[in-house]
């Protein structure tokens, strides 16, 4: 994906180095901060599931539900810093990027996202094929 962009860009060399490595540290921040969301979303899970099994007792039913909230807005609060860090990269790219660049980066990534879409697509409905032919 990325030698694919660096060609889209026309960057020359010492800028391809630059915008690699602010990408690549982009990458690593939301990462980070994607299993982190994927665990506060077990956590959500699990406190819910705790809420709805203690609806009988009502002082147990509201503890869990002050629990609930509070995971609830440690989970908000982390979306806030995936759009934070999103917003972060692109004005970090509107300083190395030129207008053209920048359009030509934003397209290149609508683009990858539609075409990761399609094959995701695609691996699904193939998928119970493949399911059929190891059961026989």
């Amino acid at each position: 994906k990325m030698m694919r962009l660096i060609e889209i860009l026309n960057l020359p060399e010492e800028l391809a180095v630059r915008f690699t490595a602010k990408a690549n540290e982009h990458e690593k921040r939301l990462r980070e901060l994607r299993k982190l969301q994927a665990e506060l979303q077990d956590k959500l899970d699990e406190y819910l599931k705790k809420t709805e099994e203690t609806t009988k007792n009502k002082i147990t039913y509201e503890k869990q539900l002050k629990e609930l909230q509070k995971q609830l807005e440690r989970f908000e609060e982390n979306r806030g810093k995936v759009i934070d860090e999103e917003n972060r990269f692109l004005k970090e790219l509107r300083e190395l990027l030129n207008s053209e660049q920048m359009a030509k980066y934003y397209l290149f990534q609508r683009d990858f996202e539609k075409e990761l879409r399609k094959a995701m697509k695609h691996l699904r409905k193939d998928m119970p094929r493949y399911r059929m032919r190891e059961k026989e």
